[in-house]
């Protein structure tokens, strides 16, 4: 069976990244080679490694922009792809009974896919506050003192006035060393933990639900990040082109759901760490601060007041 294939290289990459993703990436130029009735399309993503991990699909249009179907893949294709040098995908032909004689464009989409991110564990933190025990005022018998005194001497004290030496050093000193009565470090440490839980320990009031909310926002991003992926990838089996403009364009909301989500934890992280270092100082002011929502732009702000 004898064909002449021309073929267009063009090369797309998208990324869908999560919150605080710095690293770009690139997908080369694809360079397939026709042997037999399977097409090799070798190609690289640059600037990655092994380590990263992309969800790769690769596309076939005719010469009229119309998509040809291709199911027989294998290779570096599919939604788990290392990332590095020297990738390879198989197209067999006759596996998908495709004959044609005419010009393919090959579009190789790469989508990263960010790593889940690692569990937090929450250190015990314990407080030990050693009381020291009071001291026992000594008391000396008032009588035996005054009895003591010898009967001839003429120049002994009243009995009232060796009453009030007895009683003067009979007083118990006190001593101001009173401990703390948190341990302001740890407080800390706590609300960088979990939001709210130090606060809640000093002022004893539920400033415990900012960390319920912050934690919960973190999870909301981490899963509305995998939705926008599982909605890109919908993408690929979809044929309609408005239904694929459609797919992407619901996968962008949802990723910008997911960065909202991410940015508002980060506030209440702040807030309360700003919240904890006010609360807890040993000289109290007017300055305080809270977080708060821009109704407008839905973006999270940290606002500063001060009472005079």
């Amino acid at each position: 069976m004898g064909r002449s294939l021309t073929i267009f290289l063009v090369a797309f990459g998208l990324l869908l990244v999560s919150p605080g993703q710095a690293q770009s990436y690139e997908v080369s130029d694809p360079r397939p080679e026709l042997s037999g009735n399977t097409i090799f399309i070798r190609y690289d993503i640059l600037n990655s490694t092994s380590e990263d991990e992309f969800s790769v699909r690769l596309s076939v249009q005719g010469e009229n922009g119309e998509l040809i179907p291709a199911r027989a893949l294998s290779g570096d294709v599919g939604p788990k792809v290392a990332g590095g040098m020297g990738k390879l995908i198989r197209w067999d032909l006759s596996q998908d009974k495709i004959e044609m004689d005419a010009r393919i464009v090959f579009k190789v989409h790469a989508v990263y896919i960010a790593p889940p991110p690692p569990p937090v564990v929450l250190p015990i933190v314990k407080e030990v506050v050693e009381d020291s025990p009071p001291e026992e005022p000594v008391e000396e018998p008032v009588e035996e003192l005054v009895n003591e005194q010898p009967v001839d001497q003429p120049d002994a004290q009243p009995d009232d006035q060796s009453g009030d030496q007895v009683e003067d050093q009979a007083e118990p000193t006190v001593v101001d060393n009173a401990p703390p009565e948190f341990n302001r470090a740890g407080i800390i440490l706590q609300s960088m933990v979990f939001p709210g839980l130090g606060l809640s320990r000093v002022k004893g009031k539920p400033h415990w639900l900012k960390g319920v909310m912050a934690y919960g926002c973190l999870a909301g991003s981490v899963a509305m990040n995998r939705v926008a992926l599982a909605t890109y990838e919908d993408i690929y089996g979809e044929s309609d082109v408005s239904q694929r403009e459609s797919l992407y364009q619901k996968s962008l909301s949802q990723d910008q759901t997911s960065e909202i989500l991410a940015y508002a934890a980060v506030a209440f992280w702040i807030t309360d760490f700003v919240w904890t270092l006010v609360g807890t100082a040993p000289s109290k002011s007017g300055l305080s601060f809270h977080g708060t929502v821009d109704p407008v732009s839905s973006v999270p702000m940290l606002a500063i007041s001060y009472k005079f």
